[in-house]
């Protein structure tokens, strides 16, 4: 992964623990996104600030999730959770959130997303802002 700098990483997590976490909640993580899971297991990046493809696209990650993480870290109960909202693109997977409460996603396709409730006036999946983890990861700064 493109970012060294990390703090309040979960503990180590094998690739059985990953895959559990996806079966349970339904879904398939790309092997950038498992691979981050296993070099980090969520945590905060030195570097938070992102932009995203629009120019106009710029925030703050406050976390990503953790497997075994606590119940504001947890993503296998925040997958859960973002699909019984029923508001939530069901094809989006959060994978941080920022400290406004906006979701960091994962799409279909590996990009990556960012969800909230105005995100329903740019697209009903949220704004696009990287094709996937790596270009995401590599974007903050």
């Amino acid at each position: 992964m493109p970012i060294a700098e990390w703090t309040d990483s979960g503990r180590p997590v094998t690739r059985s623990e990953i895959e559990g976490v996806a079966a349970r909640s339904g879904v398939t993580f790309p092997d950038q996104y498992v691979e981050f899971l296993r070099a980090h297991n969520g945590g905060r990046p030195r570097l938070d600030e992102f932009r995203g493809i629009d120019p106009d696209d710029e925030g703050v990650v406050d976390f990503f999730f953790q497997i075994g993480g606590s119940y504001y870290t947890d993503l296998e109960g925040h997958i859960t959770g973002h699909r019984e909202s029923g508001d939530a693109h069901p094809d989006l997977v959060p994978i941080a959130r920022t400290p406004s409460g906006a979701l960091i996603c994962l799409g279909p396709e590996g990009a990556v997303y960012l969800w909230w409730e105005e995100a329903l006036a740019r697209s009903a999946q949220g704004w696009k802002l990287a094709v996937d983890l790596t270009s995401f990861l590599r974007s903050l700064h």
